[in-house]
């Protein structure tokens, strides 16, 4: 009788015991990975025959005919897959923000309370529109009933008033501003 590597134990007694785990752990998977070869022999075989398959292939040569897939397409979807991760992250995030609108949207409680808020904010910035507005109608009504001439001497006593200086001061920065804007909107 021949003697065999699996028959001889002293070649098992010389290797070390890292080999000897990974050797264990390899026979414990070698039927999966038998399994695993199988199921890609029988892909290839499928493979193999739908290569063989004169309509199969008329058909992918037509699809492929009428489809814009470039190299462009193959880039792009390789780009996707890689930002998968990214675009799986905000979308659930995405998806936590929409949960949280949903039952803010179905609790009564946090309605009243958002509508109180919105009412408030509304409310005060409808005064300060509210205001504005009454301010200009006066402004030009007063304008428009003015019947006397504006003298050098009448804008020259309204240059000492500290609201007339504040709003020449506004002016005179806008003079400024505006071209420094016109020129960055140019280059």
């Amino acid at each position: 009788m021949a003697k065999t590597i699996v028959s001889n134990k002293d070649w098992l007694d010389q290797i070390d015991p890292d080999t000897q785990e990974a050797l264990q752990n390899i026979l414990k998977q070698l039927p999966e990975l038998a399994d695993h070869i199988e199921k890609m022999n029988r892909a290839a075989s499928f493979g193999e025959t739908l290569l063989k398959d004169d309509e199969t292939l008329h058909k992918v040569k037509l699809f492929l005919d009428h489809s814009n897939f470039d190299i462009g397409t193959i880039t792009a979807a390789i780009r996707l897959l890689e930002k998968l991760p990214f675009l799986v992250e905000v979308a659930d995030r995405l998806e936590t923000f929409i949960r949280f609108i949903e039952s803010v949207l179905k609790d009564e409680q946090s309605l009243s309370y958002l509508q109180r808020n919105m009412e408030e904010y509304l409310s005060d910035a409808t005064d300060k529109v509210a205001e504005g507005k009454q301010l200009w109608e006066q402004v030009k009504q007063m304008a428009e009933n003015n019947e006397k001439q504006i003298t050098l001497f009448t804008v020259m006593k309204w240059m000492k008033e500290p609201k007339v200086q504040k709003l020449l001061a506004y002016v005179q920065a806008l003079i400024y501003v505006l071209p420094a804007e016109e020129n960055r909107k140019e280059v």
